[in-house]
């Protein structure tokens, strides 16, 4: 499954892929992240079941092909 990640970065906002959990992971380690646990939910989408939950990002949410996550000046931008 496919990992999105977007993030604020100085003034523009930064959107970064990831093929699977592994180079998602790596990308997070590297940036001060780390994997918290996995999301369980009854009433959430079933590709989100098990979806990897991270320090500091919103999130999982579904993107239509892929896992997102954001920071959290992202989702405030976003959801407006």
């Amino acid at each position: 499954m496919k990992i999105r990640i977007t993030k604020r970065e100085k003034s523009a906002f930064a959107t970064y892929e990831f093929a699977n959990e592994n180079d998602a992971a790596r990308f997070l380690d590297q940036n001060g992240h780390s994997i918290t646990g996995r999301f369980t939910s009854q009433y959430a989408r079933l590709e989100l079941e098990g979806a990897m939950k991270i320090s500091d990002l919103l999130g999982p949410f579904w993107d239509g092909d892929a896992i997102r996550y954001e920071d959290q000046p992202t989702y405030t931008a976003l959801s407006q």
